[in-house]
């Protein structure tokens, strides 16, 4: 049966792991927004790049210096790539630590899994601590009552006058 100390311990560990609990909750969902923006922007930039792509075909048939407007559109063209390319990086990295987070909070949900099962077989112990007291007491009272009836019993016998008491 554990103690009011042991049982504040064991009320602050629990406090303790929720709150830890709920600033994993509170960074994936951070996480996700996150990377749902990434993956909108990545998109904005391929949609961007095939814009470029377009503008490259239309202005190369539009201008007569191909040398200029390859150059030019070539340039915009490795831009948009390093966008992508910067975009898809911070996509991973984003993956990345979402996968942490997300063992993170397994590994912290089979603790408090283990916490709570602790403190219900305790607590299961201590009812059946409980219980097998109040047996006892009811066991010592029965005794009791018949120790009384005996004792009342000797007395009468010994009233009525029978020798061998």
């Amino acid at each position: 049966m554990p103690t009011s100390t042991e049982t504040v311990d064991m009320q602050s560990q629990m406090a303790y792991i929720e709150l830890l609990y709920t600033q994993i909750q509170n960074d994936n969902a951070r996480l996700i927004e996150e990377r749902d923006s990434l993956r909108k922007d990545l998109e904005a930039a391929r949609s961007e790049l095939m814009l470029a792509m377009s503008a490259i075909a239309n202005e190369e048939a539009a201008r007569s210096n191909m040398g200029q407007v390859f150059e030019a559109q070539h340039a915009q063209c490795q831009n948009l790539v390093a966008q992508v390319a910067t975009t898809q990086k911070k996509l991973r990295a984003s993956r990345d630590r979402n996968k942490i987070l997300w063992r993170q909070s397994r590994r912290m949900n089979s603790k408090l899994t283990e916490e709570v099962s602790k403190h219900r077989r305790s607590e299961m112990s201590e009812l059946q601590d409980k219980n097998a007291i109040w047996v006892l007491e009811n066991q010592v009272n029965d005794l009791v009552a018949q120790n009384g009836q005996m004792s009342k019993e000797l007395q009468d016998t010994k009233e009525k006058g029978n020798p061998s008491f």
